[in-house]
C-alpha cells in the first residue's frame, strides 16, 4: 500500500528531490528496492545456495543399481554380505583408497541360472558340458541338387555377412533396432536354421571368436572368460589346430563350444562343391582326429562371414548349423587395432537381447577389454549363455 506524503507531512519539493534522486541512482546501475515478494524469493535462494557443497567437492558419484535377481536367487543379498575384502579403515588400516570400487563377482549374476542349465548344456562347479546333438549327414546325398541352387547374395548383401543395427540407452535400458536386414536374408536364415541373433525376448548375449592362429591374445582371452566364468564359441580353421593345439586343448577343458571355420580361408561363395565339401569336412576331420575325445563339431561359420542361401543350404546338407553374428567390428589387423575405449563405448550403445557377439581371439584390443565388456554386460541386467541355447 502507497503512503500519502500529505498525511506524512513531507512538502511537495522534499518530495520531488527524493524521486529524482531515485532515478539518478538507477540510471548509474544501482537497483531499486525489490518488492516484498521479490525479497522472499531472494532470501529462499540464498538459504538454497548456503545448503549446497562448496563447488570444490567432487560431486557424488551413484553407483549402478545391480541387475535384479535371476530365479529369485540372492534376490536380498549382495555376494558375500558382511565381508569387506577391502577391510574397514581405521587408524591401523588406512585402507588403499579402492574401498568404494564395485567389484563384479561372476557368481552374483551367474550361479542360479547356470545351476538350472539349458538347451543342451549344464553347469557343474564351475565348468560348463554339453550334450550337444551328432551331425545329421543324411542330407548329403544327392549333393548334386546343389548345382541347381543360385547362388545368389541376397538383396542387401554386398558379400560378407553383417547383422542389423541397434541402439542402446543406458539410463532407461532400453534398446531399439535401428534397421534390419532384408526380408530375403532373414528368410532365408530361418528356412536353414542357422543362427544370427539369439533368445529377444531375454536378456542374455553369446559371445564367439574365430581363431585363426595364435599370437598371444586367444590365451589372454581364455584367462579372462575362466576368470568371469563366461562361456564362449571359438571357431577354427586348420592352421589354428595344426599349430596350437594346446589352445584348443585348454577351450575344451574350459568348458567353451568349438566350431569349424574351414580348413583354409577362402571365400566359400566362389567355391565348387567339390572344394567346398573339402574345406568343412577336412577341418572336422582334421580335428576329430586331434581331438577324438571332443564332442564332434556341429557349428559352422564361413571365413569373413562370406555367406548366401548356397552357403547356408550345403552347410546344412553337411549337417552343420551356421552361425552367423548380430555384433562385430574390425578387430581383425594386428597393425591396425581398434582403440579400447572406442570400443568399449559402441559395446554400450548397441547392447541387444540375444546379442551374437563376433570377435578375433587374434585381437589386442579384444583381449584387453573383454573382461570390462563381460562386467558391464551384466551390470545392465544381462546374461551370458553358450551358443547351443540358442534354438535355431
Amino acid at each position: 500500500m502507497t503512503s500519502n506524503p500529505k498525511r506524512a507531512g513531507i512538502p511537495k519539493r522534499l518530495l520531488l528531490l527524493l524521486l529524482a534522486a531515485a532515478m539518478m541512482s538507477a540510471s548509474s546501475g544501482c537497483s531499486l528496492r525489490m518488492s516484498t515478494g521479490e525479497e522472499a524469493a531472494e532470501e529462499s535462494r540464498l538459504a538454497e545456495e548456503a545448503r549446497r557443497p562448496p563447488e570444490t567437492e567432487p560431486p557424488e558419484t551413484v553407483p549402478l543399481n545391480p541387475p535384479p535377481p535371476i530365479n529369485e536367487w540372492n534376490g536380498d543379498k549382495q555376494p558375500d554380505e558382511g565381508e569387506d575384502p577391502a577391510g574397514e579403515e581405521t587408524a591401523e588400516n588406512p585402507g588403499t583408497g579402492e574401498e568404494n570400487v564395485p567389484t563384479i563377482r561372476a557368481p552374483y549374476y551367474t550361479s542360479a541360472l547356470y545351476e538350472a542349465g539349458g538347451r543342451n548344456w549344464s553347469y557343474s562347479e564351475g565348468k560348463f558340458t554339453y550334450t550337444l546333438p551328432a551331425r545329421d549327414e543324411s542330407g548329403i546325398w544327392p549333393v548334386e541338387e546343389m548345382y541347381n541352387i543360385p547362388r545368389d547374395s541376397w538383396s542387401d548383401e554386398p558379400g560378407d555377412w553383417y547383422g542389423g543395427s541397434w541402439s542402446y540407452d543406458e539410463t532407461t535400458g532400453q534398446s531399439t533396432l535401428v534397421f534390419q536386414r532384408a526380408a530375403d536374408a532373414l528368410a532365408s536364415v530361418a528356412a536353414h536354421h542357422a543362427i544370427y541373433l539369439g533368445d529377444t525376448s531375454r536378456k542374455v548375449v553369446y559371445i564367439t571368436f574365430t581363431a585363426g592362429y595364435e599370437n598371444g591374445n586367444t590365451a589372454k582371452c581364455l584367462d579372462v572368460l575362466k576368470e568371469k566364468n563366461a562361456p564362449a564359441a571359438f571357431f577354427v580353421n586348420g592352421w589354428f589346430v595344426t599349430s596350437a593345439p594346446e589352445i584348443c586343448r585348454r577351450m575344451l577343458d574350459e568348458g567353451h563350444i568349438v566350431g569349424n571355420h574351414c580348413v583354409n580361408h577362402y571365400k566359400v561363395t566362389e567355391l565348387g562343391l567339390d572344394d567346398f565339401m573339402s574345406e568343412v569336412q577336412g577341418l572336422a576331420e582334421q580335428f576329430e582326429t586331434a581331438f577324438p575325445d571332443a564332442p564332434q563339431l556341429t557349428y559352422f561359420r564361413p571365413p569373413s562371414g562370406n555367406c548366401s542361401e548356397w552357403v547356408l543350404r550345403f552347410a546344412e546338407k553337411l549337417g552343420y548349423t551356421t552361425v552367423l553374428y548380430s555384433w562385430t567390428y574390425l578387430d581383425y589387423d594386428d597393425e591396425n587395432q581398434p582403440d579400447p575405449q572406442a570400443t568399449l563405448e559402441r559395446i554400450r550403445t548397441t547392447l541387444h537381447p540375444g546379442c551374437v557377439y563376433y570377435f578375433h581371439s587374434t585381437s589386442s584390443t579384444t583381449a584387453e577389454i573383454l573382461g570390462s565388456a563381460i562386467d558391464w554386460i551384466r551390470s545392465q541386467g544381462y546374461e551370458i549363455l553358450p551358443l547351443c541355447d540358442i534354438e535355431p
